[in-house]
């Protein structure tokens, strides 16, 4: 509303012709005194659908022209266009005209939609409507509460079953401007408007309305996405008085919405003080002195950081939308399963697959439609990749069901009205409306109306289905985890901890994951819980002296059972005994040796803890889950005679001590089978390689000793073998060596290692004497030299062995970088396609592109998984294995 007292006059003006431009619409209003025009703007006019404009024009006063419709009553005045006609030389005014008002009330778009900094008035509200269709804008703008129309549009929409969840998806930030969220006090405004249909609406203003309260009780929690800055005037404002007919700002001033109405007081606020009164707050001139260049420089960071945020938004709203049909035909498709395959074992395997992915997406839908959950993806140092990655699985999964929507649609009720609906985001108690018994006799509909014989129902098609299935959850999986683990840096983590504990016991996260990140998370710092096991250990004499792998037989004490177990030793030092002036060298080297034989043994308690591999009961009996291919700790004994502690594996299910040890690891295979075998197996090693280290470290953890001596391989017999789901496998892989690994927190010990053997698989900060911690690239580099034997079938030991020979007898090796840079050439030489080649390279030079990242590297995970397992899995899929 103009204001008589002010040094310049604000009209709008509606009904513009969709074909005059800024200069023409200045144009409309003749200046006969000097008058000058300070600011305009001209955009669509949204409530016409764009077919005319709007447009402001704020004069230094009110011209002459204007001044009769300036001291009237009216609302406003249409003015008639004059406008020179085609074919003749005179004016004739149209039919209608633009209409012109002063008393204006409502919302006015200020430009056509692009953010330009200097119109800081009305931004906020014109992003909301620029972000949809103009006529869902139009209902979003004009079916709010005119008193307080962005807090209760934001409110509104912001509500799961809002039908305007996109737009608020869309908005980024909101500046307010003397809001007075917790009211004001209206008494002399409410006597200037008493005679007008504006006098309800200020009302509601009043402090401790039933509308201030409604809307300060629900925005907070509406707002929790949103980036809010609060404007709060200094000054005091003049009150209102009527004087010869004219209201005028010449009563006491007032501090017209105070410090406590101005501001919210959340946690994403920032407050910023003006020192202006209630009027000028947001008419600001930009001198070097205004607070209009600070709010201009926080709506530039805004507008610069909101494109990546509000990406993120829409897709996981995609991602909502998309799960909810996944979860109701994965539902549907897992009792067709059940239905079918009744008895043999490997159907039973297969059941059970499809109950777990079921499972899984269940609480994976959960973790999308609670928006305090979901908002971990919405983290800037995050990538957004990770939520990418997220939609495209769903959409996968979408596809992998696709044969079978038109069937749920049909036979289904809920499912078949809800799809046509599913961009809302209905909450997670809903999205299961049917029950058990209700779905079975959907599922034994369709199969009285169709043939059992149908290509849907037949065995092959759906074990195709569940396997197409658990790779792309298997995937969802491995992100949820990094994503999780991710929390762990984030200050408050305890809802999503909560979260965590539960997809657990859900099984959503693969329980092995999940055991793993709360060991990382809060490992047993107590003896109790590195406490040896009570026994001793005895040599096995097998027959088969060339494992790689070592047994005993453990005699528990007290317990008549002997078990056959793998063994790994670790040795130490033996104290030193030493007086004199070697005393406190001595003194700081027991303190070392105790610390190590500390960190051996909480590592032996955190390896017990951690339950690499998890076995699962089914109807079918006992299997192993697929996850990282590692032996169970058991513990460990301590050896003080000897200097070592021994750390005790169980052997696997369905495997024997005499048969484990015809294994042997990758390195023994690759030197004695100079030929090397297929592509295929090539691939097939190099992948569950990739797949085991990216679950590790989305456990948070490091393995620290990679190297082909460490990798054991046991051959299916017979050759490959197709399991339940149809996949053939050459092998089953194990990681031994983690007598060197850690959580990914912990701190390095630093020591110095002049082995040339287990150099050449050091990452060059690595090698020699560490010059730095540990951190995840060092393992994905000794991953890349695994990789490059793989490639050319030859171990590295053996590429540099007259290098190894020199230093043996005294001379110098090779400096780290040189050593790289020799491996990374290597790479050029491998024979299994030149994608894999970059893979190798990648590694080596980690070359992984992650400019930012946290503590715990979750980027690089991703990117490892994209720039090296993906492109290894996609080679040996692609069925091209020759080029």
């Amino acid at each position: 509303m103009a204001s008589p007292e002010l040094p310049f006059a604000t009209w709008r003006f509606r009904d513009i012709p969709a074909s005059y431009d800024l200069e023409k619409f200045c144009d409309i209003v003749p200046l006969s005194n000097g008058e000058r025009i300070l600011y305009s703007s001209l955009a669509p006019d949204p409530y016409t659908n764009a077919v005319t404009k709007v447009g402001t024009i704020t004069w230094d006063r009110v011209p002459e022209y204007l001044q009769y419709a300036a001291t009237s009553n009216d609302a406003g005045v249409r003015l008639h266009l004059l406008e020179l006609s085609e074919d003749a030389a005179s004016t004739e005014p149209r039919a209608n005209g633009i209409w012109a008002d002063a008393k204006f009330i409502g919302l006015t778009p200020l430009n056509a939609g692009s953010l330009q900094t200097e119109n800081v008035s009305g931004k906020t509200v014109h992003v909301m409507a620029a972000r949809e269709r103009s006529d869902v804008a139009s209902r979003f703008l004009t079916e709010r509460r005119p008193e307080c129309p962005c807090i209760h549009a934001i409110v509104e929409s912001a509500s799961p079953r809002s039908r305007y969840g996109k737009v608020f998806n869309s908005i980024y930030s909101v500046f307010f401007f003397g809001t007075p969220h917790r009211g004001l006090n209206t008494a002399a405004i409410e006597e200037m408007v008493h005679n007008e249909p504006t006098k309800d609406m200020i009302k509601d203003l009043r402090e401790n309305s039933n509308l201030i309260r409604s809307l300060s009780e629900s925005f907070p929690a509406a707002a929790g996405s949103l980036q809010i800055v609060t404007c709060r005037e200094l000054l005091e404002t003049g009150t209102m008085q009527l004087q010869d007919g004219i209201w005028k700002r010449t009563g006491p001033k007032e501090m017209m919405v105070t410090e406590t109405s101005a501001c919210l007081y959340l946690p994403n606020e920032e407050r910023i003080p003006i020192y202006a009164n209630h009027s000028m707050i947001a008419k600001l001139g930009d001198g070097p002195e205004t607070p209009y260049r600070t709010i201009r420089d926080r709506i530039a960071s805004h507008v610069s950081g909101a494109p990546s945020i509000i990406r993120r938004r829409v897709l996981r709203a995609e991602g909502a939308a998309t799960i909810f049909e996944v979860c109701q035909l994965a539902n549907f498709v897992e009792a067709i399963v059940c239905k079918i395959k009744k008895t043999p074992p490997p159907s039973t395997r297969v059941k059970e697959s499809m109950k777990d992915q079921v499972s899984f997406l269940e609480h994976f839908a959960t973790f999308l439609f609670d928006h305090d959950l979901a908002k971990i993806l919405e983290d800037p140092d995050l990538s957004i990749l990770y939520t990418e990655e997220v939609v495209a699985c769903l959409h996968q999964l979408n596809d992998v069901f696709s044969s079978y929507r038109a069937l749920a649609g049909k036979y289904i009720e809920p499912f078949g009205k809800a799809v046509g609906h599913s961009e809302t985001q209905r909450p997670i108690g809903e999205l299961y409306s049917h029950e058990e018994d209700a779905l079975d006799i959907a599922v034994s509909d369709v199969f009285h109306d169709r043939s059992p014989q149908d290509t849907l129902f037949q065995d092959q098609t759906l074990i195709n289905l569940v396997r197409q299935c658990r790779e792309s959850t298997e995937r969802l999986k491995i992100t949820l985890a990094f994503v999780t683990l991710r929390s762990f840096e984030l200050p408050d983590n305890e809802r999503l901890g909560r979260f965590r504990r539960s997809m657990e016991l859900g099984g959503a996260i693969p329980a092995k994951i999940a055991i793993r990140q709360h060991v990382f998370a809060q490992p047993g710092s107590g003896d109790d819980d590195a406490e040896p096991l009570e026994g001793h250990l005895e040599k096995c004499d097998l027959s088969n002296k060339n494992s790689d792998l070592q047994f005993a037989k453990f005699y528990r004490k007290d317990i008549s059972e002997v078990q056959d177990v793998i063994v790994e030793y670790r040795k130490y030092e033996a104290d030193p005994r030493v007086e004199g002036p070697y005393a406190a060298a001595a003194m700081a080297q027991r303190q070392y040796l105790a610390k190590l034989k500390r960190n051996m043994r909480q590592l032996a308690a955190l390896l017990r803890e951690s339950s690499f591999v998890v076995e699962l009961m089914t109807e079918g009996g006992l299997y192993e889950e697929d996850g990282i291919g590692a032996f169970r700790c058991l513990g460990f004994v301590e050896d003080s005679d000897r200097y070592q502690l021994a750390y005790i594996f169980e052997i696997p299910v369905g495997m024997t001590a005499q048969s484990l040890a015809a294994s042997y690891s990758l390195s023994t295979y690759i030197e004695s089978d100079g030929k090397g075998p297929s592509t295929v197996e090539k691939l097939q090693i190099a992948q569950v390689l990739c797949q085991n280290i990216l679950n590790l470290h989305a456990s948070g953890w490091v393995h620290k000793n990679i190297r082909s001596q460490n990798i054991i391989l046991v051959r299916n017999h017979g050759g490959a073998s197709g399991d339940s789901e149809g996949v053939e496998k050459y092998y089953m892989q194990y990681l031994k060596g983690f007598e060197f690994s850690r959580p990914d927190s912990g701190r390095s010990s630093g020591r110095a290692n002049f082995d040339p053997n287990q150099n050449l698989y050091r990452h060059p900060e690595r090698q020699n004497v560490p010059d730095t911690h540990f951190m995840k690239e060092h393992d994905l580099y000794a991953v890349g030299v695994v990789l490059l034997e793989i490639g050319l079938w030859k171990t590295i030991p053996r590429v540099f062995h007259k290098h190894i020979e020199a230093a043996r007898q005294g001379r110098s090796f090779p400096q780290p970088h040189t050593i790289r840079d020799q491996l990374v050439r290597l790479a050029r030489k491998t024979s299994l396609g030149v994608a894999y080649k970059e893979a190798v390279t990648t590694c080596l030079t980690g070359d992984f592109c992650v400019s930012k990242d946290g503590r715990q590297q979750v980027n690089l995970g991703l990117a490892f998984r994209q720039h090296v397992s993906d492109v290894v899995e996609a080679r040996l899929k692609s069925g091209d294995l020759f080029h």
